[in-house]
C-alpha cells in the first residue's frame, strides 16, 4: 500500500535565479502578485501539472486502490484537509486548500507549473548605426533582458532599405570599459568580437543578439548597396557614439544598464502522511519525507528540501528572484519511495519587491 508524507521543519531556500510564471500581466507596481490561484482558493482552477486529478469527494483507502482516488501514485486534488481524501493521512484542516499530492514512484516530475509574463515595460536605448562613417543607414536597439544582459538588434532605415542597402555580417562585443574591447594599436578588431554572424542572402534586420550587458558597445556591421541585384558598393558601419583611439573611424556606444526590477518568490510544502496511523495498521517500515525542487526558468532555485516525517511539518522556499521578462516556475517531486512521498504545497507566490 501506498503511504506518503509533506514537509517538516521550517526551512528556507535562496533563489540565487530569474525565474517565470504566468498571472496578472499587468502587475507592475511594488507588491503585485504574479502568480495566479497559487492559495489554490478556486478549487475549479486546475494547475498545470504531470499528476492527474482525483475526486476530493471520495476518500482513498485499501478497498478502492486502483480505482483513481487520492490512494493512488500520481495523484492530486485540491482540499483543506489531507484526511478527508486518504485513510492514512494527517487531520490539520485549518480551512485553506492546499494541492494534496500523493507522488509518483518516478522521479523529476511537475507537480505544478505556470508561465508569468512580468508586465515590467522594459526601457530601450536606440543608437544610430553609420556607414562609412557620415551616411546614417539605420539604428541598434538595446534592450535589458535579465539582470546583466542585454540584448542588441540591427535595423537598417526605410530609406535605406530604398536605396538597397542591407546587411551581410554583423561583428557585436560589450565590455566594462573601453580596454575590454578586442583592439590593435587602438583599433577594434570585429573579427575577435563575441558575437559574429554572416548573411546569405543579407538582411535588412537581424534577430535579437543576447549579450552581457556592458558600459562599452561595439557594434559593427558589414552593409552592401544592392542595385538590380549588382552590388554597387560595400562599407562598413558602426553605431554612433565616441571614438576609439586608434587611426580609424570605427566608434563604440556607451550604454548605462537600468535598474530592473527584483521579485520575492515563496511557497510553502507540508507534509501530510500520519504514520502513527501507518503504525496503528501494522506498517513497520520507514517513511521517508518527500523530496522537491522548485524550478525558474530551468535552473534551480536553492537546493532540493527534503520534507521531514512529521504530519504537518511545513517547509517555506523562498528568495529574491531577479528580473526576467518570461518567468517559467515548475514545483517538481524529485523523489521515487513508495511510502511517506506524499505531501501539500500552497501559498505560491512571486511578488514585485522593487
Amino acid at each position: 500500500m501506498k503511504k506518503k508524507m509533506i514537509l517538516g521543519g521550517f526551512a528556507a531556500a535562496a533563489l540565487l535565479a530569474p525565474l517565470a510564471i504566468a498571472g496578472p500581466a499587468s502587475a507592475s507596481e511594488v507588491g503585485d502578485e504574479f502568480v495566479t490561484n497559487g492559495g489554490f482558493s478556486d478549487a475549479g482552477l486546475k494547475p498545470t501539472t504531470d499528476f492527474t486529478w482525483a475526486n476530493p469527494a471520495v476518500q482513498g483507502n485499501w478497498s478502492n486502490s486502483g480505482t483513481g482516488t487520492m490512494y493512488d501514485a500520481g495523484t492530486y486534488t485540491i482540499a483543506s484537509n489531507p484526511a478527508a481524501v486518504h485513510e492514512y493521512w494527517a487531520n490539520f484542516d485549518g480551512g485553506d486548500n492546499m494541492m494534496i499530492v500523493n507522488g509518483f514512484e518516478t522521479d523529476n516530475q511537475k507537480v505544478w507549473g505556470q508561465s508569468v509574463d512580468l508586465g515590467f515595460e522594459i526601457p530601450t536605448k536606440s543608437y544610430k548605426l553609420f556607414a562609412g562613417q557620415n551616411l546614417q543607414i539605420g539604428e541598434i536597439t538595446v534592450t535589458p533582458v535579465a539582470e546583466g544582459k542585454i540584448s542588441v538588434k540591427y535595423t537598417l532605415s526605410t530609406k535605406a532599405i530604398a536605396d538597397g542597402w542591407k546587411i551581410s555580417q554583423i561583428h557585436l562585443d560589450t565590455a566594462g570599459s573601453l580596454a575590454g574591447i578586442p583592439q590593435k594599436n587602438g583599433n577594434p578588431q570585429p573579427g575577435q568580437f563575441e558575437v559574429k554572424k554572416a548573411y546569405a542572402p543579407s538582411v535588412t534586420e537581424t534577430e535579437a543578439f543576447v549579450i552581457d550587458a556592458g558600459a562599452v558597445i561595439a557594434a559593427h556591421a558589414d552593409v552592401q548597396q544592392v542595385v538590380d541585384g549588382v552590388v554597387t558598393q560595400g562599407q562598413t558601419a558602426w553605431s554612433d557614439g565616441g571614438k576609439f583611439d586608434g587611426k580609424n573611424w570605427a566608434m563604440n556606444s556607451g550604454y548605462t544598464s537600468p535598474t530592473l526590477p527584483t521579485y520575492n518568490f515563496s511557497m510553502n510544502a507540508t507534509n501530510v502522511l500520519d504514520y502513527d496511523k501507518l503504525k496503528n495498521a501494522g506498517y513497520t517500515g520507514e517513511a521517508p519525507g518527500a523530496h522537491l525542487g522548485v524550478f525558474l526558468n530551468g535552473q534551480q532555485i536553492g537546493q532540493d528540501v527534503t520534507l521531514s516525517g512529521l504530519a504537518g511539518d511545513k517547509v517555506q522556499i523562498k528568495g529574491v528572484v531577479a528580473y526576467s521578462k518570461t518567468v517559467n516556475i515548475e514545483v517538481r517531486n524529485l523523489e521515487t519511495v513508495h511510502t511517506g512521498n506524499d505531501f501539500a504545497i500552497d501559498d505560491i507566490s512571486l511578488k514585485r519587491a522593487s
